[in-house]
């Protein structure tokens, strides 16, 4: 049963790295890679923006609420060719990263009303 488990992790890295070969073809290798890399962008800026309109129609916005908005737009945007699971992951961390810095700019949006 364990060298079954260990099979499986050396398929999985193996499938890992052949994705991510992939990946780096689609974005530099290939005569379309400026526009693939393009597309990519066009598509983490949507998604940004996704969450910045879902963020301005919130009127008390928590930790837990941000979460649950960047989790739901990264999870469409995941499935998107434009931007693809691993954009997708890495965006997601960044945003919830930024937390604190969201947080601090609704307070202040706050105390000017």
């Amino acid at each position: 049963m364990e060298h079954n488990k260990k099979g499986n992790v050396g398929v999985f890295l193996s499938g890992i790295a052949v994705a991510a070969a992939i990946g780096g073809y689609f974005l530099f290798g290939s005569k379309n890679a400026r526009k693939n890399r393009q597309k990519v962008e066009d598509g983490i800026e949507d998604a940004k923006a996704d969450v910045m309109n879902k963020l301005k129609k919130i009127k008390r916005l928590s930790r837990d609420k941000y979460y649950e908005i960047v989790d739901e737009v990264m999870n469409k945007y995941s499935k998107l060719k434009k931007i693809g699971t691993e954009k997708a992951e890495e965006l997601r961390d960044e945003l919830k990263e930024r937390w604190e810095e969201i947080e601090k700019e609704a307070e202040e949006d706050e105390e000017e009303k």
